[in-house]
């Protein structure tokens, strides 16, 4: 469905187009988190999204993005690799997905700024969006 290639302009076009017509798939959503990092992003986006009405198949599914689910499905995506050091001494270093190396205990790339799971700091992360779900499901299941 969504691949790694896909621009970041047809990200928004496909973002806005879900946004816009308030039709959201969950059974699409779970495909998107089973795709590339970008795909991943989208799925995000679109799990902010509300519904005029959730279906018991689709609390169900919500259900299982509580706790640690949603957050377990966007790994780290750096490599971990030995750096020569000072002196001859060898560090363990990050190598980010634009290439640079940074230090093992460093959060955030020193070149792009995105963390080790490929997110820069002004993006939605799944945190944030659990976050929601949470939330959604709470008044929900207090109806």
């Amino acid at each position: 469905m969504l691949s790694d290639d896909l621009t970041g302009a047809q990200f928004k076009i496909i973002s806005k187009a879900i946004s816009s017509s308030n039709l959201i798939d969950y059974d699409q959503v779970a495909k998107l988190l089973a795709g590339s990092l970008l795909a991943k992003k989208a799925a995000l986006k679109v799990l902010t999204l509300d519904k005029d009405w959730y279906s018991a198949q689709d609390i169900a599914y919500l259900q299982t993005l509580k706790g640690e689910g949603l957050v377990q499905l966007f790994q780290e995506v750096v490599t971990v690799k030995q750096s020569k050091g000072f002196f001859s001494s060898n560090k363990e270093v990050w190598e980010c997905s634009c290439g640079n190396s940074n230090d093992l205990d460093a959060t955030a790339c020193s070149s792009c700024t995105r963390d080790k799971r490929g997110f820069r700091a002004e993006e939605l992360k799944p945190e944030a969006v659990l976050k929601l779900i949470n939330r959604r499901l709470a008044v929900i299941e207090g109806i």
